[in-house]
C-alpha cells in the first residue's frame, strides 16, 4: 500500500543531499598579483659598477699635448680605493699596465712617437689584500703626433758630469747643448730616442746640426757614442 508521506518527503531530502554536496566540494581561491609600491630600480640600482661602466656614466679621455705626452682623465668611481692604467696600441686589447694611482688622471711621457693608442683605466677595491676590479673605463683612441715647426737630422753626441749651463740652469737629463745660431736657446725640441728636450747650453764643438744630450753616467755616454738622430723644434 502506497505512502502518501513518504512521497512528500522524498524531495524534500533530495534538496538536503544537494545543500550538503554542495558544501562538501572544496573551495580553490585564485590569487591575483600582489602589487608593490616600491618603485622601480633604476640602471644604476640594477647594474653595478663592475656590470656595466656605460650605465654608471663613467668616461676617459686621452689627450696628446703635441710634446710627446699624453695625458689621461676619467671620471671618479665611487667606493674605489686606487685605479690601473694600461695602454695599448690596438682596440680590443689592454695592453701594457703604465701606471697605479689614487688619482683620476695621469699623464703618459712615454707613449710610443706617431703610434694611435688606446688607454683602459682598471677602478679597483681593497678586499681583504686583494684588489677586486669594479669599473672598467676605456678611452677613445688617441694619436701622439708631434706639433712641430721644423725638423731635420743632425749627429748627436752626449756629455754628463753636472756643472751649470750656458743658460745658468744646472746640467741634467732633458737638457742638450745646441749651437743657437741653428737651435736658439730656450728653444723645446724632441729628438728621436732620446725624448723631450730643452736648448739650455752650448759648446765649443757644437757647431752646426750637432747637439750634445746630457746623460747620468758616463757609461750612457759611451753606449749613445754618436749617432745620427731626427730632430723637431716644437711649437711654443
Amino acid at each position: 500500500m502506497n505512502n502518501p508521506r513518504r512521497k512528500s518527503l522524498i524531495p524534500v531530502i533530495s534538496v538536503i543531499v544537494a545543500a550538503v554536496a554542495l558544501f562538501a566540494i572544496p573551495s580553490v581561491a585564485v590569487a591575483e598579483p600582489a602589487v608593490s609600491d616600491a618603485p622601480a630600480p633604476t640602471d644604476a640600482q640594477a647594474a653595478p659598477d663592475s656590470q656595466s661602466t656605460s650605465k654608471a656614466g663613467h668616461t676617459a679621455s686621452a689627450e696628446a699635448d703635441g710634446r710627446s705626452h699624453i695625458k689621461i682623465k676619467w671620471s671618479e668611481v665611487r667606493n674605489a680605493d686606487g685605479y690601473t692604467v694600461y695602454r695599448s696600441s690596438k682596440l680590443d686589447k689592454r695592453g701594457k699596465k703604465i701606471h697605479s694611482t689614487e688619482k683620476t688622471s695621469h699623464k703618459d711621457t712615454n707613449a710610443q712617437i706617431g703610434d694611435t693608442h688606446w688607454y683602459t683605466v682598471e677602478a679597483w677595491r681593497d678586499a681583504d689584500g686583494k684588489k677586486d676590479v669594479i669599473a672598467v673605463i676605456k678611452s677613445d683612441q688617441v694619436e701622439n703626433a708631434l706639433k712641430y715647426t721644423d725638423s731635420f737630422v743632425v749627429k748627436a753626441y752626449a756629455y754628463t758630469g753636472g756643472g751649470v749651463t750656458a743658460s745658468g740652469k744646472k746640467a741634467q737629463v732633458g737638457y742638450v747643448a745646441v749651437d743657437p745660431s741653428v737651435i736658439p736657446l730656450g728653444t723645446w725640441l724632441y729628438v728621436e730616442d732620446y725624448g723631450l728636450c730643452l736648448a739650455a747650453d752650448t759648446g765649443g764643438s757644437i757647431k752646426g746640426s750637432k747637439i750634445d744630450l746630457y746623460m747620468d753616467t758616463l757609461s750612457e755616454c759611451y753606449e749613445w757614442g754618436v749617432r745620427s738622430k731626427n730632430v723637431y723644434i716644437l711649437e711654443s
